[in-house]
């Protein structure tokens, strides 16, 4: 069973991440009620709403897709291996498939095939994410240029 098919779980989740609209972004940054960027934004949602008992970043620099073009699939693994709660796993799906509330979505806005910007879907055709010159926002998804550039899937699954 998906995990956030329990409503309370989605409740929960859902009004974490929504409580960081407006925020601006700044790479590197995870400040509540101030900054992020896309990878430490999902992160901060993640920990917050008490899925991942901590996150750790080490610095990458501005461009660092450009230099490892795995290293946001690599620490998104990172993390959901490492940190998960007990009693969620995670499943990574490779395929085009059907989203569901509270799937985290790689995308790759640079380059095809160089995820570098991640997002959370919350149903109803919309996503919540971090991004240069907008910071966190809901916008939607299958409208926009960014269902063309979906790469990866992670969706958390009772064990």
């Amino acid at each position: 069973m998906r995990y956030f098919d329990n409503n309370e779980h989605w409740d929960n989740f859902h009004r974490v991440a929504r409580s960081q609209i407006g925020c601006s972004f700044l790479h590197m940054s995870m400040v509540e009620g101030r900054s992020f960027d896309c990878s430490t934004f999902v992160g901060w949602c993640y920990l917050k709403s008490g899925l991942l008992t901590q996150v750790k970043y080490g610095f990458y620099p501005t461009k660092w897709f450009q230099d490892n073009p795995s290293y946001l699939l690599d620490n998104i693994r990172y993390h959901f291996e490492n940190y998960l709660k007990s009693g969620v796993k995670v499943v990574e799906i490779f395929t085009e498939e059907t989203l569901f509330r509270g799937d985290l979505i790689v995308l790759a806005t640079w380059k095809a095939g160089v995820p570098n910007h991640a997002a959370i879907y919350l149903g109803d055709n919309q996503i919540i994410h971090c991004r240069p010159g907008k910071g966190v926002e809901v916008q939607p998804f299958e409208q926009c240029w960014f269902q063309k550039r979906l790469e990866n899937i992670f969706r958390l699954e009772n064990i």
